[in-house]
């Protein structure tokens, strides 16, 4: 696993600035999800209707219980996705759309049980990326070659005091 600090993948949003967010409870959690979403909505990656913009690729990094699918629904709340996100850690991939936005949709990768870059390739990550607007791939250091070009990494991890913090690259 690469140090915190290494990031994964090339990353198109070098020009915005780092934020951290911490995240005490899990309800705050949700609210650094719904914050970055507005982030992706104000730069151009999503929008109410569909866009030729190239999707948003989120890498999202962080040890197990940080938050990452917790992250990921308030991400998709803040998008009017109504299905219940949960995590794809045996099915790998699962897909949603926002019902009443038709430029929103959202395809949640965890690479947690991957072991092998090959498998990782299976997924044809390229591939769905077509079909999606924003692609949030949990565990996206296990495989950082086989993901397509990240435009936000997103560090989480637990404080010395029990929390969570996101930090958003």
């Amino acid at each position: 696993m690469p140090p915190a600090s290494e990031e994964v993948g090339a990353t198109e949003a070098e020009d915005l600035p780092t934020e951290r967010i911490l995240c005490p409870t899990v309800e705050d959690t949700l609210v650094a999800g719904r914050r970055l979403a507005r982030r992706l909505v104000a730069a151009g990656a999503v929008g109410a209707e569909p866009t030729e913009a190239e999707p948003a690729v989120l890498a999202l990094i962080g040890p197990l219980g940080a938050g990452k699918t917790t992250l990921v629904k308030g991400l998709a709340e803040e998008l009017g996705i109504e299905e219940p996100i949960t995590s794809p850690t045996f099915a790998l991939v699962s897909q949603y759309r926002a019902p009443d936005r038709p430029g929103i949709s959202l395809t949640h990768v965890d690479l947690y049980r991957i072991s092998l870059p090959l498998e990782v390739e299976s997924l044809a990550l390229d591939d769905m990326l077509r079909g999606t607007r924003i692609m949030a791939i949990e565990w996206a250091e296990k495989a950082p070659d086989a993901i397509p070009l990240v435009s936000l990494t997103v560090h989480m991890g637990l404080t010395t005091d029990g929390g969570r913090y996101v930090e958003i690259r």
